[in-house]
């Protein structure tokens, strides 16, 4: 809010108009672009980050990204990830229960799955 006081004595009050958000995308056209890692994992890590998921646009609702992993030794919590509306990521966190030397991750959403692979030592 701005206000002013004129040489008359008058006082005058203005609201600068808000900046308007971004419109979220409808869920329909938000697809999966990303998965990436850089993540070593170590045993006994618990929910540790593992990777980021990305969506081509905001979701105008919370979105969730299925996420599975090909070694029952690395675990990711919840089975995926949920991204809020609004926003375009989310990180995948994992358990790590045994050395296994790598273990590969799968996002998918709808029709598109994307896949990293994680180091563990």
């Amino acid at each position: 809010m701005r206000v002013t006081t004129g040489n008359d004595g008058s006082v005058t009050f203005a609201c600068p108009s808000p900046t308007p958000s971004p419109t979220p995308a409808p869920s329909g056209s938000v697809v999966l672009s990303t998965f990436t890692t850089n993540a070593t994992l170590h045993v006994g890590d618990l929910a540790v980050a593992a990777a980021t998921v990305s969506l081509s646009a905001a979701p105008g609702t919370d979105t969730f990204i299925s996420v599975t992993s090909n070694d029952p030794a690395v675990q990711v919590v919840g089975g995926g990830v949920m991204v809020s509306a609004g926003s375009t990521s989310a990180v995948v966190i994992v358990n790590v229960v045994a050395a296994t030397g790598g273990a590969v991750l799968t996002a998918t959403l709808n029709a598109t799955s994307l896949q990293v692979t994680v180091v563990v030592v």
